[in-house]
């Protein structure tokens, strides 16, 4: 309840299993995922409408809705190796999966029909990332690239941006064929969660402490942002405010000039995706069992 911030509901699991942090909400319907399996429930009571059950582990990545599609991955398991599935939004029933011996337990992100994800099949060694189609799941095309592993995917200005856990880069691809169009290589530590874009820049950051904004089109560095710690969220923005997660610390960044407006101190580490309002408000969980609601402009 956001008047109150009462709880409206909870979802009880009848056998344990870990709740990912994936969850999604779309129109009337709340997707989360367990162990082994994604579950739809009604966003306002809670009740089940319907559990969608796999062979492998389905709980790191965050499902993604397109049109009557709910798209999410999974990992290795048992003998049907790891596939992305497409399922009706509101029946739960399979339209199509892409297997594959990789596993997908990633976010996709879909651009005009079509389906992007990267995957995991070896550390240190070129892991595929395919482009499929959203109808029917059959490959448009495949690429592989040394270091990219199942991380978020942004799409803008006809570009996939990925970011490498291992390889110390953000690297933008064209939609249209997986070549490369350039690549920043200026972190020095990891890149593990999703870019934004404004359509300017694209904003990133990395364990080595900082924020990055690369020029859209060339991918050079216009200005860095150092924080306390690792960049432990997702980035977000409303108009010219970028806002981030680094230790215990939630930062507000002015996006044109990369000087900081404002930051927040909780009571532990910060590693959830902040969720920003129409309205300006933004929503962010700590390690401190903790919600918060902040004013982004003060």
């Amino acid at each position: 309840n956001m008047s109150g911030l009462g709880v409206l509901w909870n979802f009880s699991v009848s056998v344990p299993q870990d709740v990912g942090k994936g969850m999604i909400i779309y129109e009337d319907q709340a997707y989360f995922p367990l162990s082994y399996s994604l579950v739809a429930v009604n966003a306002t009571n809670g009740s089940l409408i319907w559990n969608f059950t796999t062979d492998g582990g389905v709980g790191s990545g965050s499902a993604v809705v397109v049109d009557d599609l709910v798209l999410f991955g999974d990992s290795v398991g048992g003998n049907s190796g790891s596939n992305l599935f497409a399922v009706n939004k509101s029946t739960g029933v399979q339209i199509w999966n892409f297997s594959s011996a990789q596993e997908t337990r990633t976010s996709p992100a879909v651009y005009n029909g079509v389906v992007y994800f990267s995957t995991l099949q070896n550390l240190g060694d070129e892991n595929p990332f395919y482009a499929v189609n959203l109808t029917n799941g059959k490959q448009i095309w495949n690429r592989t690239y040394l270091d990219i592993y199942i991380n978020p995917v942004t799409i803008d200005h006809e570009m996939v941006f990925v970011g490498s856990i291992f390889g110390d880069f953000l690297i933008a691809l064209n939609v249209t064929d997986g070549t490369t169009v350039w690549t920043n290589t200026d972190p020095t530590d990891a890149v593990p969660n999703a870019a934004v874009s404004d359509g300017e820049k694209v904003y990133f950051g990395s364990t080595d402490n900082k924020v990055y904004a690369a020029n859209i089109n060339t991918g050079i560095t216009d200005w860095t942002f150092t924080a306390w710690g690792d960049i432990s969220s997702d980035p977000a923005l409303k108009d010219d405010i970028l806002v981030v997660g680094s230790g215990n610390k939630f930062y507000a960044i002015n996006t044109t000039t990369g000087l900081e407006v404002w930051n927040y101190v909780v009571g532990s580490g910060v590693n959830s995706a902040p969720v920003i309002t129409a309205n300006g408000l933004l929503f962010f969980a700590s390690q401190d069992k903790s919600l918060y609601a902040l004013n982004i402009t003060n």
